[in-house]
């Protein structure tokens, strides 16, 4: 394995027959062969281009293009560097033959046999970083700020071809350094808003006495009071709140070992939002809160929106509302500001379900039901007779019971269909008038209609799901429709 890839070395003994340049045929398999006139990692530059750089020892030679067939990766098969018994580097190139075949061409007129042949190939996918392909020493720590623009640090003084000593920052196209650097390494990195903050082993930054930690606001480096007595190895952002740990043994002057903590002062300029709204799913009737959380100079003040309009009196950090209707379904935000701008988080959605009942589920709505025993029946259409909805006995145990129940006013004719899942003979579905069982069902029963003729005056109905002591067979619930 090689810097840039996988090696792929052949030895070519001795000289072919015939004229011209020694020419190896490769064939591909599983690929389509491309041709790549470009730097590696960019198919849009030539070698012209700042962002193609072949490594010292190597002739710039031709690439080509390997799309895999399956997954449509593409490797990119090009640095080519062809050396002969010499050591001497001869020119060679890579041509494309046909979408399954490759041929390395060395010019070979000078050379002393055997010759050795390294192409290798890289995931294409990878992208240049500018200039020089990397840094000149490593880099320890590395962070992204809300801008997206990413910070490096560690022990090094050129990245890609921009000078800078142990900090940089990459803005997507280019390698800034910040300000003269540091003038030791740096190990760790956390952002809060706009500002930068970096522990290590300095005692400068950007020319200034810092000790081991330093603040970079965009423009220049200050410290942070007197520094720490030795090495910042992690720092971590919470809020306010800074965190460093290491090897000091004081942090500001005063003992803290190895951790300490800083309170930062809120960086000027608009808040910036810290956790995002969420969206919601609640019932109707139910509660549904919305928060959200910024930071910035105080104070910070709060505006709730809804599909973009403004709610009145909604201006704190929560957004509470009570006893949810289906009109109040819809998208939610929120304006957060202070002195210097404001800023608007991302849109949440509250979505609201409506609540099927037991008596929508029963198709008598207009009656007052109850449930208990040692689980409550639910609606739920996943098994009905009328294809819409029914009631569904409650989950329970080995002599457990679920039950529901209803009173009307007799006489009258009652009717109802019903179905049961059940260990037959043993594990019954009941109906119930005034407390006395009417008839009960068990086992595998399909959907079958009850019809009963209620008696005069007050008729408590009820129907009840039991199990007894031992085992369990089917589903083990019961249905009213």
């Amino acid at each position: 394995m090689s810097v840039d890839g996988v090696r792929q070395d052949f030895v070519v003994a001795g000289p072919p027959g015939g004229a011209g340049p020694l020419r190896v045929d490769l064939a591909v398999n599983g690929a389509k062969v491309e041709a790549l006139a470009c730097g590696l990692g960019n198919p849009n530059a030539g070698s012209g281009d700042p962002a193609y750089t072949e490594p010292v020892g190597r002739v710039p030679s031709r690439g080509v293009r390997l799309v895999l067939n399956n997954s449509g990766r593409k490797l990119a098969y090009s640095r080519l560097r062809v050396v002969d018994a010499r050591g001497q580097v001869l020119q060679a190139r890579l041509e494309v033959v046909s979408e399954n075949r490759v041929a390395v061409v060395v010019e070979d007129a000078d050379a002393t046999y055997p010759v050795r042949i390294d192409p290798t190939f890289s995931d294409a996918n990878w992208v240049s970083m500018g200039g020089f392909p990397g840094t000149d020493g490593m880099v320890m720590a590395a962070v992204v700020d809300a801008s997206g623009s990413l910070f490096i640090a560690g022990e090094f003084n050129m990245v890609g071809d921009a000078p800078a000593t142990n900090i940089a920052k990459w803005n997507g196209s280019a390698w800034s350094a910040l300000g003269s650097g540091m003038n030791g390494g740096v190990s760790a990195l956390a952002v809060s808003g706009t500002d930068l903050y970096a522990g290590g082993s300095f005692t400068t930054a950007g020319g200034i006495t810092a000790n081991r930690i330093a603040k970079w606001n965009g423009t220049a480096w200050s410290a942070l009071g007197s520094g720490m007595n030795s090495y910042v190895g992690a720092l971590a952002v919470s809020g306010t709140n800074l965190y460093a740990g290491g090897t000091f043994t004081t942090a500001g002057g005063k003992v803290s070992v190895y951790v300490a903590k800083a309170v930062l002062t809120p960086p000027s300029g608009p808040p910036v939002i810290e956790t995002q709204p969420s969206n919601q799913t609640v019932e109707v009737g139910r509660t549904a809160k919305f928060s959200v959380t910024a930071s910035g100079q105080l104070p910070l003040s709060y505006q709730w929106r809804f599909y973009g309009t403004n709610l009145a009196d909604q201006t704190s950090a929560s957004l509470v509302l009570t006893g949810v209707a289906t009109n109040q379904a819809g998208p939610y935000s929120v304006v957060v500001t202070n002195v210097y701008g404001s800023v608007t988080s991302s849109v949440a959605t509250l979505t609201v379900v409506l609540v099927l009942t037991l008596g929508e589920a029963l198709d008598a709505p207009q009656l007052l039901w109850s449930s208990g025993g040692n689980a409550p029946w639910t609606a739920q259409t996943a098994v009905t007779h009328d294809g819409v909805d029914a009631a569904q006995s409650g989950t329970i145990s080995h002599s457990q019971e679920t039950w529901m129940e209803t009173s009307v006013v007799g006489p009258g004719p009652l009717s109802f269909w019903w179905t049961v899942s059940s260990e037959s003979g043993y594990d019954y579905l009941e109906f119930y008038t005034n407390g006395v069982r009417v008839i009960r069902i068990a086992g595998d029963v399909s959907w079958q209609q009850q019809t009963h003729t209620l008696g005069t005056g007050a008729q408590v109905l009820r129907w009840r799901y039991m199990k007894d002591s031992s085992a369990s067979s089917g589903q083990d619930r019961g249905w009213v429709d």
